[in-house]
């Protein structure tokens, strides 16, 4: 899918069209798995050591898989429009995507079996199918065309959690700007 250019671009860190959203699903997932002291860490500087790489990993991550997005939708920096119509509810999705991120990347860190972590995850899926729900539909009343897919969003982010999440952040972004 491409998106449609306009006289109105928004400026982007760098032209590369990284926004405030990707720095802080990077620092979600990176202070998250980097929160907890690493096993056999003596000193603060080890910890603080860890910390800044898992940072470091969380960036690159949020970076490779932008990148292969933007790629696979033939997206452009100066494809990126106004932030318009907005529900006022995209930073409660952003919000509860970052929180699932935190969470899972500290239990990981933690050492928690693949049962904690999923069964840690159910409640956080719900919240973020609630708030992807919540901000689909009010985008429908500001002019946003769904289709058949505005409920296939929330079910998905119910199912997947913050992956489900992040495709419709995705979406959602591409639908404005069509």
């Amino acid at each position: 899918m491409t998106t449609k250019t306009s006289t109105n671009v928004t400026a982007s860190i760098g032209d590369l069209g990284f926004r405030w959203y990707h720095a802080g699903f990077a620092l979600a997932a990176g202070v998250g798995l980097g929160i907890l002291p690493p096993a056999g860490a003596q000193t603060i500087a080890e910890w603080l050591g860890s910390a800044l790489g898992w940072l470091l990993v969380g960036f690159l991550l949020v970076g490779i898989i932008t990148a292969i997005v933007r790629w696979r939708d033939e997206w452009r920096p100066e494809a990126i429009l106004p932030e318009a119509p907005d529900s006022r509810l995209k930073y409660a999705v952003f919000g509860a995507i970052g929180l699932q991120l935190f969470v899972l990347g500290t239990l990981w860190a933690a050492g928690a079996r693949a049962e904690t972590m999923v069964y840690a995850s159910i409640p956080m899926n719900i919240l973020i199918a609630g708030t992807v729900l919540g901000d689909a539909i009010t985008l429908e009343r500001r002019g946003i065309e769904w289709k058949l897919t505005m409920f296939a969003y929330p079910l998905a982010a119910l199912l997947f959690g913050f992956v489900g999440g992040l495709v419709y952040w995705n979406h959602r972004g591409r639908t404005r700007a069509e």
